[in-house]
């Protein structure tokens, strides 16, 4: 079980409410780096930051982030990211062939852009192993342009490389994949 795990460190800026219990600090932000998260099941994706003034704060939710100072659009959770965690075992992975990549990601029912960050890979558990639409889960995270970050499956994000993607202008019909394969129980 890992409970926490390392992510590639990220500037961002942390809406303060978040830093004083929602008692104060609303429209105000503070810098920082976030550099790990936390998953706790049911729960949403916790990121630890390490503050501009010394401070480490420890499981903020994603809404807490701003990817700049200006508090841009500030999305509501549900909209930025799609599942509790599944599992406390998660890992971090920044697939090198995505670093970098343009996206569009399906925020309300509109397509926003922004760019690939990391990939955060839930296991260890039945949710998270499993086949079909309730298995298997996975969370892109993305610094969308908007200002915002997001936390999104596969489903909810369309990729861009005008070296290698003609995108689609219909959705194409593709199902999540219900069989279990192995080659050794057959």
């Amino acid at each position: 079980m890992t409970l926490n795990c390392d992510i590639p460190p990220t500037e961002v800026w942390v809406r303060d409410e978040f830093l004083r219990g929602h008692l104060s600090g609303h429209g105000d932000v503070t810098r920082g780096y976030a550099f790990g998260v936390a998953s706790v099941p049911g729960q949403a994706i916790g990121f630890h930051v390490l503050l501009e003034n010394g401070a480490q704060y420890g499981r903020l939710p994603i809404h807490a982030l701003l990817a700049h100072c200006r508090a841009g659009s500030i999305q509501d959770l549900r909209d930025i990211e799609t599942w509790d965690c599944p599992s406390a075992s998660v890992s971090c992975i920044t697939y090198d062939f995505l670093a970098g990549k343009k996206v569009e990601a399906l925020i309300m029912g509109q397509w926003k852009t922004g760019e690939y960050l990391f990939t955060l890979d839930w296991h260890a558990s039945a949710y998270a192993d499993g086949v079909g639409d309730l298995g298997w889960k996975c969370a892109h995270i993305l610094k969308l342009d908007v200002g915002c970050f997001a936390a999104l499956p596969n489903n909810k994000i369309r990729w861009h490389d005008k070296a290698f993607i003609r995108a689609f202008s219909e959705r194409p019909d593709y199902k999540v994949n219900p069989v279990k394969w192995s080659v050794e129980n057959v």
